[in-house]
């Protein structure tokens, strides 16, 4: 009976940290610059680990550079780059936002993860974009 006990409050702490909650995942794709700014500057501390849990769930299958659309629109993707070189604005500026993603992402070298995510994700635009005028 001890180890059904135990089996169950296990299980529920497992279930708690998958489950997201649904007003923190409607959030992601971020779509405009104003929901950009909206979260980095509108959260408080205590919603933290659940913007970090939604961050972890949707980049799950594949990693940060696979699923990065889930996170950020192509509109943002088209007009930002980490560093804001080449006349793009810079995303590094978000601080909060880049913490939520590096503490998802769980890597020392989460500054070259997200570049490679931006990188990948105007690279499959631009593909469309030019599948689309063949």
């Amino acid at each position: 009976m001890d180890v059904l006990a135990s089996h169950s409050v296990l299980l529920n702490k497992i279930y708690k940290n998958e489950t997201m909650p649904t007003e923190v995942s409607t959030v992601f794709p971020i779509k405009t610059v104003e929901e950009l700014e909206k979260l980095n500057n509108g959260i408080s501390e205590e919603d933290i680990p659940f913007y970090v849990a939604t961050v972890k769930m949707k980049i799950k299958a594949g990693g940060l550079i696979k699923n990065f659309s889930k996170l950020i629109s192509e509109d943002i993707c088209l007009k930002y780059n980490y560093n804001g070189t080449h006349g793009k604005l810079p995303f590094c500026q978000y601080l909060k936002i880049n913490g939520y993603f590096e503490g998802a992402v769980g890597d020392e070298n989460y500054t070259s993860l997200i570049k490679q995510a931006f990188k990948r994700a105007k690279n499959n635009f631009f593909k469309k974009e030019c599948l689309k005028r063949k």
